[in-house]
Order: C-alpha cells, then sequence, then structure tokens
C-alpha cells in the first residue's frame, strides 16, 4: 500500500534523512521516498499500517509538520 503525506519544513537532505529514519521505525514501513520540494513523503507500507501513525512519527519526532 502507498500513502502520500504532506510535509512541511524539510529544507534540506539531511531533513529529509531524518523522517525518512523516522517513518522507517513504524512497524509495517518498508520504503520512505521523501521530497522536500514537493513538500511530501511516500511511504510504501504493508495494508495494517494506519496514516494516523505515521503522521505521529513525524510530528512528535521531527519539527517538521505532517498531514
Amino acid at each position: 500500500m502507498k500513502i502520500i503525506l504532506k510535509v512541511t519544513g524539510m529544507k534540506c537532505e539531511g531533513c529529509e534523512n531524518h523522517s525518512k529514519e523516522e517513518l522507517l521505525k513504524v512497524r509495517g514501513v518498508n520504503n520512505v521516498t521523501p521530497s522536500r520540494k514537493e513538500n511530501k513523503i511516500e511511504v510504501d507500507c504493508e495494508d495494517y499500517v494506519k496514516r494516523e501513525d505515521l503522521v505521529k512519527a513525524i510530528n512528535e519526532n521531527t519539527h517538521f509538520h505532517a498531514e
């Protein structure tokens, strides 16, 4: 399953890497493709992963804002 999050606040490659690291900690996430230029993150994950858990991982563990 693919979930696309709108994320603001990523300004550099380090920001993208930090968001990717946090999302990969969520059980069931297989791959993460962040794009600071498009203000989004594509998450490839298992069907049981909830969008809310991904948003929470970004909002609570980074300085970025996910919707």
